[in-house]
């Protein structure tokens, strides 16, 4: 897959390769399997998900400087640090579309996706869901809260009781919530099994070690449909699955949403996936958001020089023209010792003297580039 580090890794290349054909032998996420040919990002109209907003309607959830710190000791008898795992988020995601969360590994994104389902308290911020403050809610409230926003982990046979059979997994969350009787239960287990491609069949008796890996993935989406949500995070949802299983899950996720008209919080760290699946993506580095912009002008013209790596390791047939690779120098910092100013600025071909002083902020790009922000002192216009 294609990740910034890996440049001189080979078999990184290969395996984005194979995704990508992958995805466009399955098409452009429209269940009509019909193949995408030409390499480039689709248009607004065709990536935009059927049920997605118009930017001036209210969002449904709300991140608004939304933070994750730790407290670490440096070693033996060390003084203790402060690791930021994700330092001040905000996002809006609007009813209906696919915001993608992409970025390398350890970048806070999966923990900003738990503290999202509330799977995580967060040191700070606060997440509005429908213009309220989970934070506050409790009882009935916080359950109707959980039946609203569901979690998709990336290895579902690590979050599915393997004691269970594949009915009673599904079942589970409606006796958890009291929903229907026995008779209604079973039937809404055989309607997901049919609706995520598994029915008709002895699937309800079958556990979790006898099914497949992509197998094992429609089980965990379809309990989190169970309880008809509005907003769904799928967390590296087929980084685990072989390429060619890849894009059977995604284009089920893709069908789903259209159906049902769900609202994704989609986190991955392989462009090629986030590229196919989103509206618009937000992309992290060091516990920030360092770009946002829909996934046409992220793709077509990336601004941060993060971003514009991240794009440049994409092979070349996935894009309209050929650009120069940019290879990165030197490693991640850790999130407990992140760099003064601005956290890119010590692998950052185009830093100066204020990025080393001053963080920026994430802020419109220019006047004319509508809702599309960028956390860089390149674009502040003054430097």
């Amino acid at each position: 897959m294609p990740q910034v580090e890996c440049a001189s890794d080979a078999r990184a290349g290969a395996r984005a390769d194979a995704v990508a054909d992958a995805l466009a032998a399955a098409g452009a996420g429209t269940g009509t399997g019909a193949a995408r040919t030409d390499g480039d990002a689709p248009s607004s109209a065709e990536s935009r998900s059927p049920f997605a907003e118009k930017p001036q309607d209210p969002p449904l959830v709300e991140i608004e400087g939304l933070t994750k710190h730790y407290r670490t000791a440096a070693g033996f008898g060390g003084a203790k640090r402060t690791l930021r795992a994700v330092d001040g988020v905000s996002l809006a995601i609007r009813r209906g579309e696919t915001l993608g969360l992409v970025g390398e590994s350890g970048c806070g994104k999966s923990t900003t996706g738990q503290m999202a389902a509330r799977l995580l308290a967060p040191t700070g911020g606060r997440i509005l869901f429908r213009g309220t403050d989970v934070a506050g809610l409790r009882g009935r409230s916080s359950k109707e809260l959980r039946r609203s926003i569901q979690y998709v982990f990336q290895d579902p046979y690590a979050s599915l009781n393997p004691r269970l059979p594949v009915s009673r997994l599904l079942e589970e969350p409606l006796l958890i919530h009291r929903i229907g009787d026995k008779r209604e239960r079973a039937r809404r287990v055989e309607e997901m099994l049919e609706r995520i491609g598994l029915g008709g069949g002895t699937f309800g008796n079958r556990y979790t070690h006898e099914l497949s890996g992509g197998q094992r993935q429609r089980i965990g989406i379809a309990r989190a449909l169970m309880l008809e949500p509005e907003f769904l995070i799928l967390d590296e949802p087929v980084s685990a699955l072989d390429v060619s299983v890849q894009s059977q899950i995604l284009n089920l996720l893709k069908e789903l949403q259209a159906r049902l008209g769900l609202t994704y919080l989609f986190i991955s760290h392989d462009l090629n996936v986030v590229h196919y699946m989103s509206d618009r993506i937000a992309v992290m580095y060091l516990g920030k958001v360092v770009e946002l912009a829909e996934v046409r002008e992220l793709y077509e013209k990336p601004l941060h020089p993060y971003t514009q790596a991240l794009v440049s390791a994409i092979p070349a047939e996935n894009r309209r023209e050929r650009r120069e690779r940019i290879v990165l120098k030197g490693d991640i910092p850790s999130a407990s010792a992140v760099p003064s100013g601005c956290a890119f600025h010590t692998r950052c071909p185009f830093a100066f003297d204020r990025c080393r002083a001053e963080a920026p902020v994430l802020r419109p790009a220019a006047p004319h580039e509508g809702e599309r922000r960028v956390s860089c002192h390149l674009y502040s216009g003054h430097h």
